[in-house]
């Protein structure tokens, strides 16, 4: 594998990672999302609730018109809340959510009817103190609205306790999200620095290895062995360089080879020239003697016939003759 694509390859399980990393807490946060707005909605009708028997306890204390109006204030508010939150995509809503609200509607729906009979129950009751009747029927009544203001606080008590469950769920549910967000990033991160640091020790290796065994090859080539060849066998960058540095040493031997073989050749015909001069310089020597002997005889006896005339003849020659003559026994002289 090339040094490059190593790079590439830790660069994209980098990317890949950190992609991963972004999906799960996208994700995370969506669910965490999903169960703090079930939990903000579950406190929200918990206090709606509370706030309704609180009104319902006074309004049954004074019966007034202003808590009248209060507690039908505060029933619309809640059926408004109630409305929105199942008017939300299901995707969007948790399922636990969905189910408390399936238990709530009911519950809720119920307390509307028995607070519509309680005062139905007290404008009967009014009428009757009105008209004086017996107070059995007065009493009875009474008792009446006991019943249905314990049917209401029953009702609401169901609906504080399946919102307070459902409140504690979803912050079950979060600190779980949380939990196994942050154990899948200390995964990831894990991942990643093995992976990591495997991809830097191949790297690594695959480039200094290599790296190491060429710097050798060099001293040995450089020592004068042409005949070594680097064993590098890497697909790499590296391994490129090495099969171009054997192709180098290969030119070179061959370049060697070739001086040599000149160098070679020119020894041979410096010998063969050497051999040459040297038979020519004794055929020389052997021709100057040959000549030389030849010629001493004849030059003797010119320089004897010189010598007789100029001894026995001298008064006969004239000047210039004398000067002849003296020049041929020199030059007689010389080559004798």
């Amino acid at each position: 594998m090339k040094v490059k694509t190593s790079l590439f390859l830790m660069s994209a399980v980098f990317v890949i990672l950190l992609g991963a990393l972004g999906f799960v807490t996208f994700r995370a946060s969506q669910v965490i999302s999903r169960a703090v707005r079930g939990g903000n909605t579950a406190s929200e009708i918990m206090r709606d609730i509370l706030e309704l028997n609180v009104v319902t306890y006074e309004y049954l204390a004074h019966h007034e018109e202003r808590m009248r109006q209060q507690w039908l204030l505060k029933y619309d508010s809640l059926a408004r809340l109630l409305e929105s939150k199942r008017k939300e995509r299901k995707e969007d809503t948790d399922p636990e959510y969905l189910a408390m609200l399936k238990l709530v509607t009911p519950d809720y729906e119920s307390l509307g009817d028995l607070f519509s009979q309680l005062q139905a129950n007290f404008a009967e009751r009014k009428g009757l103190i009105e008209e004086n009747r017996p107070e059995a029927e007065i009493n009875l009544s009474l008792a009446l609205e006991k019943r249905l203001t314990a049917q209401a606080l029953m009702r609401s008590q169901r609906i504080t306790s399946e919102t307070s469950g459902l409140s504690a769920i979803m912050q079950q549910r979060i600190a779980q999200v949380q939990q196994r967000t942050n154990l899948t990033v200390l995964l990831s991160i894990i991942g990643f620095v093995i992976l990591s640091l495997y991809i830097s020790f191949r790297t690594t290796t695959a480039i200094t290895e290599p790296l190491d065994e060429l710097v050798k090859s060099a001293e040995i080539i450089g020592k004068g062995n042409l005949k070594h060849r680097v064993d590098i066998k890497s697909k790499s960058e590296i391994g490129e360089l090495a099969a171009a540095f054997n192709q180098m040493t290969e030119r070179r031997q061959r370049v060697e080879k070739a001086l040599q073989t000149a160098r070679d050749e020119l020894e041979i015909r410096v010998e063969e020239r050497t051999s040459e001069l040297q038979s020519a310089n004794k055929e020389l020597e052997a021709f100057s003697y040959s000549v030389s002997h030849d010629l001493r005889t004849p030059l003797r006896a010119i320089d004897g016939f010189s010598q007789i005339l100029l001894e026995d003849h001298r008064e006969k020659l004239d000047k210039e003759g004398r000067r002849v003559l003296d020049i041929i026994r020199d030059n007689t002289g010389r080559m004798g």
